[in-house]
């Protein structure tokens, strides 16, 4: 994310874990994508809205989607 040009903080709390990514040119573009298990129990990342953005292991493919979301038209 860091070369998209999105800084990424690694929030903990308690058993909760969740990354701020933020756009650097529109600060105002930002989610909280998070860790956790689908319904199979395999792990995922996932939109602050509950949506499955990406199994855990495939962090290309959900640094692309993060920036395609969080990058304006």
């Amino acid at each position: 994310l860091d070369r998209r040009g999105f800084s990424a903080q690694v929030l903990a709390n308690g058993n909760e874990l969740r990354m701020l990514v933020q756009n650097r040119a529109v600060s105002q573009l930002s989610d909280a994508v998070y860790a956790a298990p689908a319904e199979d129990g395999a792990w995922w990342l996932w939109w602050s809205w509950a949506d499955q953005l990406a199994p855990i292991d495939e962090i290309e493919s959900a640094a692309f989607k993060i920036a395609y979301v969080l990058t304006p038209a």
